[in-house]
C-alpha cells in the first residue's frame, strides 16, 4: 500500500508533521486541527495484470475547527498530488506511474464536536514490490 509514502512526502510538502498532526490510518481525537491518510482498494486497470505495476487508492481527510482552515489544507494537498508521477514519494519508495483524481476536494460537513472535515480520494498506478506470481 502506498499510504504510508504519501503520509512522509505530504510531511516534506510542509502539510503537517507525522503522529502530531499527520497520521496514518487512523485519526485520533486530538488534535483538532490534523490529516490523516487512508489506503483504501482500487480498480485494476486490465492490462496491468501483465505489467509491474500496481493500483492503490488512497483517502486524505482534513479535520479543523475552521471550515475554511479545512478546505485552503486539502486543496494545498490536492495541489501537490494531482498530475503526480514519474517518480517516488519518498527516497527509496515505489516508483509512482501516475496520481488519478476520484473525487475532487469536498467538505462531508462536521464531526460529532463540530469540527469541519474535507475529504478527497484518489488512485495511483506504482511499481509492483511483489509481482512474483505475474511470471
Amino acid at each position: 500500500m502506498i499510504a504510508e509514502e504519501l503520509a512522509l512526502y505530504l510531511q516534506t510538502m510542509g502539510h503537517g508533521t507525522k503522529n502530531v498532526d499527520l497520521f496514518l490510518g487512523f485519526q485520533p481525537d486530538s488534535p483538532d486541527d490534523c490529516i490523516t491518510v487512508y489506503d483504501e482498494s482500487a480498480s485494476v486497470l486490465e492490462e496491468s495484470h501483465a505489467l509491474s505495476t500496481d493500483a492503490c487508492g488512497v483517502q486524505v481527510l482534513v479535520r479543523n475547527q475552521s471550515y475554511t482552515s479545512a478546505r485552503d489544507t486539502l486543496i494545498a494537498i490536492h495541489q501537490d498530488l494531482a498530475g503526480f508521477g514519474g517518480e517516488p514519494f519518498v527516497s527509496g519508495g515505489k516508483m509512482v506511474h501516475a496520481v488519478f483524481i476520484v473525487t475532487s476536494p469536498t467538505s462531508i460537513g462536521r464531526d460529532d464536536k463540530g469540527r469541519s472535515e474535507w475529504t478527497a480520494h484518489y488512485w495511483m498506478r506504482v511499481e509492483s514490490q511483489g509481482d512474483l506470481f505475474r511470471s
